[in-house]
C-alpha cells in the first residue's frame, strides 16, 4: 500500500522519472522477477486456501456407529448433536474471523501486486509523452514554472487586448455620435418632402 501511495502521489516530474527508471532497472534483474513470481504463487495458494476455509462450515462429521454417536466416550469434550461434532459458538466465530481475515489480506496483496505494474506502466507512458512533447517544443521540459510563466504572458496579452477593444469601442461610439445628427437631419428633410 505504501508503494501504491508513493506512485499515485503528485510528485515532481524528475522524481517520478527516477522512480520509473529504478523500477525498470529492478524488473530487468532475473532474481527480482523470480522472487516476485514465487511470492505471487505463495500468496495465491494462501488466497485459495483462505477462500475454501471461509466458505466451508467448520463442523466435522464424526465417524463410527450410531451408538458411539449417541453415547460419546467418557472424557470427550465434544458436544454431539445428530452425529456432528460441533464447535462452540466462540470457537466457530474465531475460526470464521481468522479465515475471513486471511482471505481479505491475501486478496488485497494479490490486487496490489497487479496494480503496481499497471501504475508503473501508466507513469511510463506519461513520461514518454512528456518527453515527446518536450522534443516538439525544442527541448524545453514541461516544468510547472515554465507553464506558469507562459500563463502569465497569455494573461497580460488578454488584458492588453481588452484595453484595445475598449479603446476601439469608445472611438466607434464617438464617430457614431458624430454621424447620428446628420442622419436625423436627412430623415427630417425626407419627411417634410
Amino acid at each position: 500500500m505504501l508503494i501504491v501511495t508513493l506512485l499515485v502521489l503528485p510528485l515532481p516530474y524528475k522524481i517520478r522519472r527516477s522512480i520509473v527508471k529504478f523500477w525498470i532497472a529492478l524488473w530487468h534483474k532475473t532474481e527480482f522477477r523470480v522472487t516476485i513470481y514465487v511470492c505471487s504463487v505463495l500468496v495465491g495458494i494462501l488466497f485459495v486456501d483462505a477462500a475454501q476455509r471461509s466458505i466451508k462450515y467448520p463442523v466435522q462429521r464424526r465417524g463410527g456407529d450410531e451408538q458411539s454417536q449417541v453415547n460419546p466416550p467418557e472424557g470427550s469434550n465434544n458436544h454431539l448433536h445428530h452425529g456432528y461434532n460441533e464447535l462452540s459458538s466462540s470457537e466457530y466465530l474465531v475460526k470464521k474471523f481468522y479465515n475471513q481475515r486471511n482471505f481479505y489480506l491475501t486478496g488485497i496483496v494479490l490486487f496490489l501486486e497487479l496494480s503496481i505494474p499497471t501504475i508503473i506502466n501508466i507513469l511510463k507512458r506519461i513520461i514518454k509523452w512528456n518527453d515527446q512533447l518536450a522534443e516538439k517544443k525544442g527541448g524545453k521540459s514541461l516544468d510547472v514554472d515554465v507553464l506558469k510563466k507562459q500563463l502569465s504572458t497569455k494573461e497580460s496579452d488578454v488584458a492588453t487586448l481588452k484595453k484595445q477593444i475598449e479603446g476601439l469601442q469608445k472611438a466607434y461610439n464617438e464617430k457614431a455620435d458624430l454621424k447620428a445628427p446628420r442622419e436625423e437631419v436627412t430623415t427630417e428633410i425626407k419627411k417634410d418632402a
